[in-house]
């Protein structure tokens, strides 16, 4: 036997051998176990939002099927088109929907319509799916402002971990169904239908908002600054137009 063939069969004996395999089966339980570990702790601290501000605000499902906060007699509806991965989407939830809510809708004359959608990638789908899910538990707006309040960087991607941490700052009360709903991808399709909705009247950016028809793209103030026209004047010219001359 050449020892060139005597190399060649070692080698392949070494490969074979019990212990090499034990070892590569060894280390492949390790790193399963490792991931495991890891997936079970949070990604990011999170801290319980305010949600005294949804108390006692009527809620439902507009005609089509979306979520609103406000009375259904409001005769001016705010139609919003966010992402909950959007920085600027919580820019308008810390500064300027607050005073919307005190102002407007608390005191019945408007509502909100939440048309979540997902532009910024597979995390934002996941959101959006997530989101969905707490509703089924009307768990829908507390959700929202769990999230927001708790908004990962962008450069991050939350995972399923930070998903079902919200859902319990939420107040969802029956986590099994949530991660049953959330981990079988049920509501995938309804954010891609969305997403699509969107786009044909015309939204393509991040806060985007339809208020009497017009289209209002970009974070508004509350306040109008110059040009920039601000939800109070808009809303107080669209209440006037509803309620006639």
């Amino acid at each position: 036997m050449s020892k060139r063939t005597q190399r060649a069969r070692s080698a392949e004996d070494l490969r074979t051998s019990p212990w090499v395999i034990a070892g590569i089966v060894g280390i492949a339980v390790l790193v399963v176990a490792v991931l495991i570990r890891a997936s079970a702790q949070p990604e990011a601290q999170v801290t319980a939002p305010d949600l005294a501000v949804l108390q006692g605000v009527p809620r439902g499902l507009s005609e089509e099927g979306f979520p609103y906060l406000g009375s259904p007699e409001a005769k001016v509806v705010i139609v919003t088109f966010e992402d909950l991965r959007c920085p600027f989407c919580q820019a308008e939830f810390l500064e300027t929907e607050p005073q919307v809510m005190a102002q407007f809708v608390k005191p019945g004359l408007v509502r909100i319509e939440s048309r979540m959608i997902a532009i910024l990638g597979s995390a934002s789908v996941a959101a959006g799916e997530a989101l969905r899910c707490a509703g089924e538990q009307d768990k829908y707006w507390e959700y929202r402002h769990t999230f927001f309040a708790n908004q990962p960087e962008e450069s991050i991607l939350p995972g399923r971990v930070t998903f079902v941490q919200f859902a319990q700052l939420a107040g969802v009360g029956d986590p099994d169904k949530f991660t049953t709903c959330f981990d079988s991808q049920k509501y995938r399709a309804e954010v891609e239908r969305t997403n699509q909705a969107a786009q044909q009247v015309g939204v393509n950016s991040t806060p985007s908002f339809i208020i009497n028809g017009q289209l209002y793209a970009g974070k508004m103030p509350f306040l109008s600054a110059g040009a920039q026209s601000g939800f109070k004047d808009i809303l107080e010219a669209a209440l006037a137009a509803a309620n006639g001359p």
